[in-house]
């Protein structure tokens, strides 16, 4: 974690280096140290958008679908695009379709149903 202590005193992140760190970890500590890893960039307030999508890459290739769900929800609550909204609407409505309703009622909360209807085409 070396090179996150040598950024910590900009408080920047830059977005290629923030997902190749997460990688980095990945390969040397598994998804527990990712985690950490990513705990403590969020606790700097530097986690750029691709690092959340790194993160969200790698939760869904290691963990279970509410883990991914909790990703997704981060992902949106920091960067709610539509883009991103459309994608944690789809991954709920294909592998956890029990949660769609509450997905649904927090997009609600941004969008209004023609615009979700618009971007879930």
């Amino acid at each position: 974690r070396e090179a996150v202590v040598s950024t910590q005193s900009t408080g920047m992140f830059s977005a290629p280096l923030s997902a190749l760190y997460l990688q980095f970890t990945l390969e040397r500590e598994g998804i527990e140290g990712v985690r950490a890893a990513f705990t403590e960039l969020k606790g700097w307030n530097t986690v750029p958008e691709s690092g959340y999508r790194a993160m969200l890459t790698m939760e869904t290739e290691h963990s279970p679908p509410a883990k991914v769900l909790q990703m997704y929800s981060e992902l949106v609550e920091r960067y709610g695009t539509k883009e991103n909204w459309r994608a944690y609407l789809v991954y709920t409505r294909d592998v956890c379709p029990e949660q769609l309703d509450n997905v649904m009622w927090r997009c609600k909360k941004v969008y209004s149903d023609s615009e979700i209807a618009a971007f879930m085409l």
